[in-house]
């Protein structure tokens, strides 16, 4: 009996130590040859998606550091993280590899890496700034990246001559990483430059090159001559660099592709943290825990500042740097860290720097500001503006009108962000955006503009149809209303994103580039883009939005403050819209002529595109519900971090009473108008 207690008691052990020490089966100890590594990307690597660029060379460091061959590297790219079909696909593909340790880039894949690591034990699940583990194979890395967001921001004081530094984050207080590295970086340029002014412009997306470069257009035309970023791709600072302007880069050394402008980079050095993982896996020793890192182990870094840097530079970074990691510096406590802010623009006060896009600066009583921006869908705005109808109208109340332009819907957000305002125009997509971070606006008219949405080809192409394009390269501008139109063209004949070869464009201003080089066999695209290049013979749109009962909600927008202290005011505006719309149906080619500056188009073109667009003013239930199925979209695509209910936002009750008051018409017969 003794003897048997002992053997239990000695199997008892081997037990624990076997569940104390997390090891595999598929990988040998300390045989770095039999390990294989699956990576999965959500987007291809490179200076469109720095983010993943980081992980790619992390991945590559850590190769050469321990020895791992590129064959024992199995890789997954554009693993769209809405598409679980294509996610399903690549974790099975890496699986059926034999691979060990899958590393998922991307923390939106927190939900398939658990169902993934509960159903296959003897592989490690490791999900770099992921929210979820299990202290067994499903692991994360933490990174206090607010201390070299800090260290950019004493470089960005130390070189900013004009006083107002431009910032461009992903998103605000409602991500933790965003919240932290906003105010770490404003602390940093008051400990060295307290007077300066931080411009923060939130994008409400991890990656949108065309948002991004308006942000830093913008930012650059209120005086900011230092643009830095938190966002991950080379957007800014390429905007930075055309400007003249000094660059604070974000991810990688940004200095590789603008180095007459980037002063420094914060950057993401993840070999560190994959060496110590597959060190552990190797040597036995890994028993599920977590990783956190920062400037003293690397993890985290500043480069050294460029030979453009102001003097002092170096060495007030030095200094800021030796405090950090000595801790007689501590920015945030472990709670901030883990948890975000719960106000990161008190902290920006507290660091003595004011954000002049969160002040809400209140406007003059007897003016009124309309945003406007030059999408064919807003014509009737046009009409109303170059007759001075809406200035007519509102002189009874004592009232003058402002008029700001705006190249598109995001910098128009951060307009309304600012306290500027009180009625905007804008697609479906920056208007949810607005709504997801924080903007109380209205929704006061609704245009339909589903036909204005397009897939075009090159004008000799063979493909005729959305069935040819299986296999194909077909761009679009990631996170805009084309992108989702693109998968709703793809998904009309059985298809999805994982069916063709997705380039991502920059803007709609790539589109003949990628057209004529070859680059992409078809691009999803809005108007007036298509038929401008139709027009000029470049380009055949082979279906549009109207083909597959796509709405494409447009709308008015009102701040709803505004709305209720001055429901007569709003109701002149409105009334002088649809007026707009009326001459435009009504004479459309005198009209487009008038209004044809504004577009930079030829008029012929413009009246050849009023058909597109149904000026009903009044919301439907599946013009609603479009605009929350943008909402699940902009949720897929990590664009925005909360959804909205969009029937709270309704209020075209106004729209309504115009409508139902004048029967859709301004004229009499005894009273025509005429352009």
């Amino acid at each position: 009996m003794i003897i048997i207690s002992l053997l239990l008691a000695a199997m008892i052990a081997v037990v624990i130590i076997l569940g104390a020490v997390y090891t595999f089966q598929k990988v040998q100890k300390g045989a770095p040859g039999s390990l294989r590594i699956g990576v999965i990307y959500s987007r291809s690597p490179g200076f469109q998606n720095t983010y993943a660029l980081s992980h790619k060379r992390g991945i590559e460091a850590m190769q050469k550091k321990l020895g791992i061959k590129d064959s024992q590297i199995i890789q997954r790219e554009d693993v769209w993280t809405d598409d679980e079909k294509t996610i399903a696909i690549a974790m099975e593909e890496l699986l059926n590899e034999n691979c060990s340790l899958i590393i998922a880039t991307d923390s939106d894949y927190n939900d398939v890496c658990e169902r993934y690591a509960n159903d296959h034990p003897d592989t490690v699940f490791a999900i770099p700034l992921g929210a979820k583990t299990n202290g067994k194979n499903l692991v994360s890395c933490n990174v206090r990246a607010y201390e070299a967001s800090y260290l950019s921001g004493v470089v960005a004081g130390k070189n900013s001559a004009s006083g107002h530094i431009g910032y461009v984050s992903c998103y605000g207080n409602e991500d933790p990483v965003s919240s932290t590295l906003i105010s770490s970086f404003a602390m940093g340029v008051a400990s060295v430059n307290p007077d300066t002014t931080v411009d923060l412009y939130i994008t409400g997306s991890w990656f949108d090159s065309l948002t991004e470069s308006i942000a830093a257009e913008y930012l650059i035309g209120k005086n900011c001559d230092i643009i830095a970023q938190n966002c991950n791709t080379l957007s800014p600072q390429s905007a930075a660099a055309h400007a003249g302007v000094g660059g604070i880069g974000f991810d990688v050394d940004m200095s590789e592709i603008a180095p007459d402008s980037v002063i420094t980079s914060v950057v993401w050095n993840w070999d560190v943290y994959y060496s110590w993982l597959v060190e552990k896996i190797l040597d036995g020793t890994f028993s599920g825990e977590n990783y956190v890192g920062g400037l003293e182990d690397g993890l985290i870094s500043v480069t050294e500042p460029s030979q453009k840097a102001s003097l002092g530079t170096a060495e007030a970074l030095a200094d800021a740097r030796n405090k950090i990691i000595d801790k007689s510096l501590q920015i945030f406590s472990q709670e901030e860290f883990e948890n975000g802010l719960s106000d990161y623009f008190e902290n920006v006060k507290e660091a003595g720097i004011s954000s002049s896009s969160s002040s809400m600066e209140g406007n003059s009583e007897n003016a009124i500001e309309i945003a406007i921006q030059p999408s064919s869908a807003f014509m009737p705005l046009y009409v109303a503006r170059a007759n001075g109808w809406i200035e007519e109208a509102l002189k009874k109340y004592g009232i003058t009108v402002t008029w700001s332009d705006f190249e598109s819907g995001p910098p128009m957000n951060a307009f309304f962000a600012s306290g500027s305002g009180h009625i905007g125009v804008a697609g479906d997509v920056p208007v949810i955006s607005a709504l997801a971070n924080g903007q109380d606006n209205i929704f006061i008219g609704c245009i339909e503009a589903g036909a204005s949405y397009c897939l075009i080809v090159p004008a000799e192409s063979r493909i005729n149809s959305i069935a040819d394009l299986r296999g194909k390269t077909v761009g679009t501008v990631v996170g805009s209303t084309s992108h989702n139109v693109l998968k709703k063209f793809l998904e009309s004949e059985g298809l999805s994103l994982s069916d063709i070869k997705f380039y991502e464009m920059a803007g709609g201003g790539d589109t003949a580039l990628v057209l004529s080089d070859g680059t992409c066999d078809a691009v999803s695209i809005w108007e007036p883009t298509a038929t401008s290049l139709q027009a000029a013979g470049k380009a055949r749109i082979i279906a549009d939005g109207s083909d597959i009962g796509f709405p494409g909600v447009n709308v008015i927008f009102a701040r709803r403050s505004y709305l209720e202290e001055n429901p007569e005011i709003v109701k002149e505006v409105l009334t002088q819209f649809v007026r707009g719309a009326q001459m435009l149906n009504e004479y459309p080619d005198a009209t487009a002529r008038k209004i044809a500056g504004y577009f930079n188009l030829e008029p012929p073109v413009l009246a050849s595109l009023i058909d597109k667009y149904d000026y009903k003013m009044v919301f439907e239930e599946s013009d609603i519900n479009s605009l929350q199925d943008t909402v699940s979209f902009q949720l897929e695509m990590g664009n925005i971090k909360n959804g909205i209910y969009v029937k709270n936002y309704i209020g075209d009750s106004i729209s309504r009473e115009i409508m139902n008051e004048l029967q859709n018409s301004f004229t009499t017969s005894e009273t025509k108008e005429t352009p």
